[in-house]
């Protein structure tokens, strides 16, 4: 999958990033793809993220090992927000050969209510759609603030009801 995505699409998902990064520029905060050096401190914000606040977020390991291989697949964007060097919100797609891709998203708990989640979701889901891939997500049905978020800013269709209470959405376009 990380072979065909680079070679077919990454110089799509490429220009699609920065040109969209460029139209979210909201003072105080910074959006911008995560680098190597961000890792150390990626891992800190999530591991010291409590349990309750990450029961419907758990995409990946957060250990620095673990990011640091998701970094290095092509397949994979990491995106933050920051407010100066401190990193307040995590988004990343991970996109797949068959045009679809995954998005998922979190903000550090005193840094919500200040629209980061909104323009991360808005970020995903127009870059995604503009690199031409079908863009999907998986909510908690139990997560009513995040399936709400997901219905005010774009145009969903329910997919299917997944166990656990999860339900898997698709992105079909950006409200305005």
């Amino acid at each position: 999958n990380t072979l065909i995505v680079s070679c077919l699409y990454s110089k799509k998902i490429s220009q699609a990033t920065q040109s969209i990064l460029c139209k979210y520029r909201c003072e105080p905060f910074v959006y911008r793809q995560i680098s190597g050096n961000d890792i150390p401190a990626l891992s800190k914000m999530l591991l010291e993220q409590t349990d309750e606040y990450t029961r419907y977020f758990h995409p990946h390991k957060f250990d620095e090992k673990s990011l640091t291989q998701l970094l290095h697949n092509k397949a994979f964007l990491m995106l933050g927000a920051f407010d100066g060097d401190n990193i307040i919100g995590y988004h990343f797609i991970r996109f797949f050969a068959n045009r679809q891709c995954f998005r998922g998203n979190i903000v550090v708990p005193n840094y919500q209510g200040k629209r980061i989640g909104s323009n991360m979701i808005k970020q995903m889901t127009e870059i995604g759609l503009t690199a031409g891939f079908r863009v999907f997500a998986t909510v908690s049905k139990n997560n009513a603030s995040s399936l709400a978020s997901s219905k005010a800013l774009s145009e969903i269709r329910i997919i299917e009801e997944l166990p656990d209470n999860d339900i898997l959405i698709e992105h079909i376009n950006i409200k305005p």
